[in-house]
Parts: structure tokens; sequence; C-alpha cells
């Protein structure tokens, strides 16, 4: 369900330095919210302070969230902890290949460019 950014109050977080937020407000604004930030039941910020404050600097008036429902003070600092820590980067060799793969659909060569246009043409699957 979505609701007024302005609606959702922010409470005393333990991160206080929110980074660079571009690439975030980048991908917000090519991709829009893939993953809905989390609040209580009286709108309080549960989870995803970083996509909250993106969407504010991009001039959203109203963000998608998902609303727990009676939650402790313990368990809202427990989720923040968790959701911020348990996360898991890709490695080095995970984001190379990551990184080719999309440069190769980004720039498909020409017998790569061949085979997609009768895929489409015979609607055969990739």
């Amino acid at each position: 369900m979505k609701v007024s950014i302005s609606d959702i109050t922010v409470s005393d977080r333990v991160r206080k330095d929110m980074g660079d937020l571009t690439p975030l407000m980048d991908s917000l604004d090519k991709h829009g919210l893939i993953s809905p930030v989390v609040v209580n039941e009286d709108l309080v910020l549960v989870a995803g302070h970083r996509r909250l404050q993106s969407a504010k600097k991009l001039g959203w008036s109203e963000i998608e969230v998902i609303i727990t429902h009676k939650i402790s003070e313990e368990d809202l600092l427990e989720i923040e902890l968790s959701e911020n820590v348990y996360r898991k980067d890709f490695s080095p060799l995970e984001l190379l290949e990551g990184y080719t793969r999309f440069e190769r659909l980004k720039k498909p060569t020409f017998w790569e460019k061949v085979r997609r246009f009768f895929r489409k043409l015979f609607k055969l699957e990739s």
C-alpha cells in the first residue's frame, strides 16, 4: 500500500550517515521502488531509511510500504540492525560476471543480434 511520505515518522536510528544516495536515487528513478519500506501501524519507519530519504530527495509524495503490527521497540532495533548487518555484498568475481553479462546485453555482437532477431521472429524462448 502507498502512504504519504510526510506521514512517515523516522525515530532515532542507528545509522547516522546516509552515504551517497545518488546511485540509489538513480535506481529509484529508473526502476522504481523494488523493495518497499517497512513501517509499523503508527507509520514509524522500521526499515528502509535510505530508500525513504532517496524518495524524498526525488520529490516523491508517496511511497510503497509494508506495515508490521504490534512491534516492540526492541524488535524495531533488531530489524534495523539485522537488515543492515546480515546482507551480503557481491564478491569481486560475482560483480565482474554481472557487469560482463550486463555489457553483453547492452552491446550485443552481430551474431547475438541475428540470434535475437530469429528467436523473436519465430517466437522461440531465450
